[in-house]
């Protein structure tokens, strides 16, 4: 069964404001997996990723990544991380 929100609350600013510090990224997550459209699903969680990557919680970020259906928009995920991976700690 295909979802389709009209209400725009499974993209965009919803799902990013979800995964600040303060809120759980599970329940943005979540929100960004009933988007039906594959690529469009894949660019919130790619989205999400970079969100909590940038709020420091790398290990969230890395499990987001990794769960991302669409190998293509996975695959940018992991290597949007490598530079907050590497970066020194301190």
């Amino acid at each position: 069964m295909r979802r389709h929100s009209s209400t725009g609350l499974t993209s965009g600013w919803f799902p990013r404001a979800l995964a600040r510090p303060h809120r759980p990224l599970v329940r943005a997550a979540e929100l960004a997996y009933t988007i039906s459209d594959d690529l469009k699903q894949g660019t919130e969680l790619l989205e999400l990723v970079q969100a909590a990557a940038g709020a420091g919680d790398l290990g969230s970020a890395q499990a987001l990544a990794e769960s991302i259906p669409l190998r293509q928009v996975r695959d940018q995920a992991l290597v949007a991380l490598v530079p907050t991976w590497a970066r020194p700690f301190g």
